[in-house]
């Protein structure tokens, strides 16, 4: 969100800041969670990449991993499986982008089919907010 926030004003910022502030948190429905292989996969390719695939580790660029991200590549960590999907998605269609580093980004996303993309998001989402990795 930092990319999208960074041109909003003090004024803008805080309206937002207090419109979900009141806002209800939606309450999931009771589910078992994800099949664990399929975190296991989401994992192995956000911590090791595919390199028979061109496809580099997520964790590069957006955690989990020690030290500072480039300020333009969002942390991932605790983020809905579906928001990633959705966003990989629009990278394929190249209908998402608007730094200098969106061609990357767009390649990658290409080199990942649909199994591949719902195990990364679904392994994002089950990470803590603050990236801790409970594995599997």
């Amino acid at each position: 969100m930092q990319a999208a926030a960074a041109g909003l004003s003090d004024a803008e910022m805080a309206a937002l800041a207090e419109h979900f502030a009141a806002a209800e948190a939606p309450v999931p429905p009771p589910d078992a969670g994800p099949d664990p292989a399929v975190l296991a996969l989401g994992r192995e390719i956000a911590l090791t990449g595919i390199a028979a695939d061109g496809i580099p580790a997520c964790a590069t660029c957006h955690g989990p991993r020690a030290g500072e991200r480039h300020p333009l590549y969002p942390d991932l960590a605790g983020q809905y499986a579906d928001y990633i999907e959705l966003q990989l998605w629009a990278w394929r269609r190249e209908v998402r982008g608007g730094t200098p580093f969106a061609p990357i980004m767009r390649t990658i996303a290409d080199r990942l089919n649909d199994d591949q993309a719902r195990a990364v998001a679904l392994y994002y989402q089950s990470l803590g907010a603050d990236g801790r990795d409970a594995g599997p």
